[in-house]
């Protein structure tokens, strides 16, 4: 079983709508998280850095979050994400990871 604990070394939001506008009727929210890269620490251990945003349109708002998690495991656990992640990588060619997820 994998346990992950996060670092939080960077908070930012900002509130670009006015207080006083009334929000439009319709917001799409995108979330985006991105793996720098996955750094082993040893063979039970992953330690990635990450950045969290969050974006809104039309443009109300926007969150970022940055820092590092922390993913302790078994070998064979760490090892399988380890090769996940370069396959990935591979794929896009690059070495980070992202995963994008918008609602509206």
């Amino acid at each position: 079983m994998l346990r992950a604990t996060v670092q939080i070394t960077n908070l930012t939001g900002e509130r670009f709508w006015g207080q006083d506008t009334q929000l439009p009727p319709q917001v799409q929210i995108a979330v985006n998280i991105n793996i720098v890269g996955l750094e082993m620490k040893n063979e039970f251990t992953v330690d990635p850095p990450f950045v969290f945003t969050v974006n809104y349109s039309p443009s109300i708002a926007q969150l970022s979050v940055k820092g590092r998690a922390q993913v302790i495991g078994e070998k064979e656990e760490i090892s399988k994400m380890i090769d996940e992640h370069a396959e990935q990588a591979a794929t896009r060619g690059d070495n980070s990871g992202s995963v994008e997820h918008c609602d509206g």
